[in-house]
């Protein structure tokens, strides 16, 4: 009597403890499984998306400055080397003309008072 009721208690023991056993190990595993896996999904993602997002945003900030600079310095060089350019040019013509009309003006008058 004693033999048969110390058996099945063993295995009913025996069969709760491996099943009790397994249950739990297969729990903490896929719990460990994915907590592993969002947490390095969720890594990866947010470094992908931050390395493309501010390699995006540094390229698009450089290639404005670089063009806008390049444009206003264009503009403004241009702009400043056209105005020297114009005023230089109306001073020298009006300096030749204003030379020339002069000599000749004091040629003619010099000639007449001789010829007077």
């Amino acid at each position: 009597g004693l033999g048969i009721g110390e058996g099945i208690g063993e295995g009913i023991g025996d069969g709760i403890g491996d099943g009790m056993g397994e249950g739990i190990g297969l729990g903490i595993g896929e719990g460990m499984g994915l907590g592993i896996g969002n947490g390095m999904g969720d890594g990866i993602g947010d470094g992908i998306g931050n390395g493309i997002g501010d390699g995006i945003g540094e390229g698009i900030g450089l290639g404005m400055g670089d063009g806008m600079g390049d444009g206003i310095g264009e503009g403004i060089g241009e702009g400043i080397g056209d105005g020297i350019g114009d005023g230089m040019g109306e001073g020298i013509g009006l300096g030749i003309g204003e030379g020339i009309g002069e000599g000749i003006g004091d040629g003619i008058g010099d000639g007449m008072g001789e010829g007077i």
